[in-house]
């Protein structure tokens, strides 16, 4: 009789929680156009515009502007994945090595965002891969993600250049 009560109580747990998704019933994300990205951020207060202008990423990215500076968020062709990213350029042959330890430091403490280095500059990452579905819930924490992680990345890349 205690299994009994033991299991209807836990049936009755999880018939009784709450909806946590903040309309009911809660939408599933497959895929996003930009069109919808844009719309959505905006709606959230994000800073955002449409790119202009030519090339293979215009039609795709969002320019979102963050603490004054420039970023981006590119919609996958088939709309199945979000990609932030942000640069910095800086004078490699003087503060190579000093980006270097900066990226591998951020790379070894930082969880679901990558910084590395190119030709053009200093990177930062980020990527959400929708097509499997997520909430819109799940799409505004990895906005917030994004403008947490560069906020505390941009001074890491950004002073050292400064001096």
């Amino acid at each position: 009789m205690k299994r009994f009560l033991a299991v209807l109580s836990l049936a009755f747990l999880a018939v009784a929680q709450p909806n946590f998704c903040p309309a009911a019933p809660c939408a599933v994300l497959n895929t996003m156009t930009r069109a919808e990205l844009l719309t959505f951020m905006q709606k959230n207060g994000f800073s955002v515009a449409p790119r202009t202008g030519t090339g293979d990423l215009a039609p795709r990215e969002v320019v979102w502007t963050i603490n004054g500076y420039t970023t981006y968020v590119d919609v996958a062709t088939d709309g199945t994945d979000l990609l932030f990213d942000a640069a910095f350029t800086f004078d490699q042959k003087k503060f190579g090595t000093q980006m270097q330890t900066i990226c591998n430091n951020w790379n070894t403490k930082q969880r679901f965002s990558a910084s590395y280095i190119d030709n053009k500059g200093v990177w930062l990452e980020l990527d959400l891969e929708i097509g499997g579905g997520i909430t819109e819930a799940n799409l505004l924490n990895f906005l917030q993600k994004c403008q947490n992680s560069f906020g505390i990345w941009t001074p890491l890349v950004v002073s050292p250049t400064q001096n």
